[in-house]
């Protein structure tokens, strides 16, 4: 369980552990891939003005909106938390506990913490670098001779059964200067740290490149199996080897402990191979995806159009129900199922009918939906919002 995690479970699971660093593997590298891929299209599509204006609309307000809002129910939830357990001696009601802590101000710029709208910053930045860089790289390159020659390069490796891995090189270096141990650190200041920053980036910036030459997209389909299988080996040996340091660490045993600068080659060796392991799978996510899930499905699409909204509001709703649970001895199983399931229907139940046919759904899909649609109709704008 992350440390940093408001709610304390009374239940734990080796396999929610490994499952959550699995998914981490690749799902925000894919995130920002397939980000910069839809942001070149968008570019070229609507020109620099229409750019900004799309993205300051789609990203930047819905980040503005937000980020107070999740501040404040990241301070509720954590009132609650303590008036559960009333910590702090004597038992004092929700409000009263929230009158206490909420008197000073502080609390809210010391904790302050983008969560969860970091990818909404993250890609802000992106966007604000294009319009500072392309503008000189057109300047400096306006044949496209250099940008051709990278198309060729990328072309090139990207044919090879070992695509993935030759592309992985450029991301070895940021990778290795991780701090957490844990894959990539979470970047949760404004301010973002260089590594975790420059690895998204490079693969936002792939995407970019990746649109340039739409025929690449085949040869995910091509080689998912060999990237899965490869990403699969390698996240099966990363785990084993964390789990065996992470005994070794909290053994008492002198014979057994980990020397400092051991440990640190072993951190260093670990993302390493994060990064090939990061490639790989998301090489073979989207691979997958486009090979399994290719044909047209107007469920899928619904899904696709509210998935803005659930990013936007599940990390409150999820807060909700496992801070109500967490005290309670269940399996966790069941714990986890009570809180996907109704999450799941917190959030989509909100967006049909709070959400989608109001002026929120203009802002999310770029479109409104009149009551009398149906709420699997297709949404052509959700394409290109990242």
């Amino acid at each position: 369980m992350r440390k940093d995690w408001l709610v304390g479970d009374s239940q734990q699971s080796v396999v929610l552990d490994v499952q959550f660093y699995v998914l981490h593997v690749f799902r925000m590298q894919a995130f920002f891939l397939v980000a910069g891929f839809f942001a070149h299209q968008l570019y070229h599509r609507q020109g620099r003005q229409g750019f900004v204006q799309n993205r300051l609309r789609r990203i930047l307000l819905p980040f503005l909106v937000f980020m107070p809002l999740m501040q404040l129910v990241n301070f509720l939830v954590r009132i609650w938390i303590q008036h559960r357990s009333q910590v702090g001696g004597a038992t004092r009601s929700y409000w009263q506990l929230v009158h206490s802590e909420g008197a000073d101000w502080r609390w809210f710029t010391e904790n302050y913490s983008l969560q969860h709208l970091w990818f909404l910053w993250f890609l802000v930045l992106f966007y604000g670098i294009v319009l500072v860089v392309r503008p000189i790289v057109v300047r400096v390159d306006p044949y496209e001779q250099m940008r051709q020659q990278i198309d060729l390069r990328v072309a090139r490796v990207m044919e090879k059964w070992w695509g993935a891995l030759g592309l992985t090189l450029l991301i070895v270096t940021p990778m290795a200067f991780m701090k957490g141990g844990l894959g990539v650190d979470w970047p949760f200041n404004l301010v973002p740290e260089p590594a975790p920053f420059v690895l998204y980036g490079v693969f936002f910036t792939l995407g970019w490149f990746f649109h340039r030459q739409t025929g690449l997209i085949d040869l995910f389909r091509m080689y998912w199996r060999i990237n899965a299988t490869i990403a699969l080996v390698l996240i099966t040996a990363m785990t084993v080897v964390f789990i065996s340091v992470a005994h070794a660490v909290v053994d008492s045993s002198p014979a057994k402990v980990v020397d400092k600068q051991v440990l640190i080659l072993i951190v260093v060796t670990l993302n390493v191979l994060y990064a090939f392991a990061s490639m790989t799978a998301v090489f073979a996510f989207i691979g997958g995806i486009m090979t399994l899930f290719s044909r047209p499905s107007r469920r899928v699409r619904y899904l696709a159009d509210a998935s803005y909204w659930m990013y936007l509001i599940h990390l409150f709703v999820v807060l909700l129900i496992q801070t109500a649970i967490a005290p309670y001895n269940w399996p966790w199983p069941v714990k986890v199922l009570l809180i996907l399931t109704g999450t799941l229907s917190v959030c989509l139940l909100t967006y049909q009918y709070g959400v989608r046919n109001t002026w929120l759904g203009v802002l999310l899909n770029g479109r409104r939906y009149s009551p009398s649609q149906s709420p699997i109709m297709p949404s052509a704008e959700s394409i290109i919002v990242s």
